[in-house]
């Protein structure tokens, strides 16, 4: 499993989130011929709004923290040391 802490307003997030998706979708399709490899992505949003964290994670794969949980949103954040800019 990997937790990642992004948002669509971040410029910074953006290489990062294109490749891990890249690699999330290359194991997934190598997961369909064999157990070797998986992979989960839980992504925690620092978005602005629900409809930015939907748009930025679409068509990915990842399981998403609801954006209405904020409470365990911002105790995960504080629990791996994350921090967004605009927060």
């Amino acid at each position: 499993v990997g937790i990642y802490f992004s948002a669509q307003w971040c410029p910074m997030s953006t290489p990062v989130t294109h490749e891990i998706a890249n690699t999330f979708t290359e194991l997934d399709m190598k997961n369909k011929n064999s157990d070797k490899y998986e992979l989960s992505i839980v992504y925690v949003s620092s978005d602005t709004d629900e409809t930015s964290m939907l748009d930025y994670s679409n068509g990915k794969g990842w399981t998403l923290v609801p954006f209405e949980n904020i409470m365990e949103r911002s105790q995960m954040k504080q629990h791996f040391g994350v921090c967004a800019l605009k927060e």
